[in-house]
């Protein structure tokens, strides 16, 4: 009985195995379409289908208008229709947060710039800003990517 179970754990582990070494693949490849953005975190960048793919920046202080945050997200497919659904939130007191959505469809490459006023004030903790995208191809494959970031104003 003790050797049926021990055979049962081996088969397991090496399944997963394969599994993690088939996901990092698949991340590689993503390096290769967003080259001049590489990204180590693995939230931020998803494959959707064959050449199609996704990808989130994290929440940052806007450079072209003070006093906001943005985030840049986008989703690339060659010769498909692609559409990208991006909320830029803020955590808040207790459970409440503040956000913003947008989307845009479009073909072959969207990108997407998503803004919010900061609220962080001298002496304040550092806010959490948070982006979640929905990225969609017209094969019918969808993906999320997610990020976040604490930034003072």
């Amino acid at each position: 009985m003790k050797r049926g179970l021990s055979k049962g754990f081996v088969i397991v582990g090496t399944v997963s195995v394969i599994t993690l070494s088939s996901f990092g693949a698949t991340q590689t490849n993503s390096k290769q379409i967003f080259d001049s953005k590489a990204v180590t975190d693995f939230g931020r960048r998803i494959i959707l289908s064959g050449e199609c793919a996704g990808r989130s920046d994290l929440p940052h202080i806007s450079t072209h208008f003070p006093g906001t945050v943005n985030v840049v997200t986008e989703t690339f497919c060659p010769g498909e229709e692609v559409t990208v659904k991006t909320t830029l939130s803020r955590k808040g007191w207790w459970i409440f947060r503040t956000s913003v959505t947008k989307s845009k469809s479009g073909f072959a490459n969207v990108r997407l710039s998503v803004a919010m006023a900061c609220k962080w004030q001298s002496g304040m903790a550092p806010i959490e800003y948070i982006v979640e995208s929905l990225h969609t191809d017209s094969s019918g494959s969808r993906g999320i990517t997610r990020a976040h970031s604490f930034l003072k104003c």
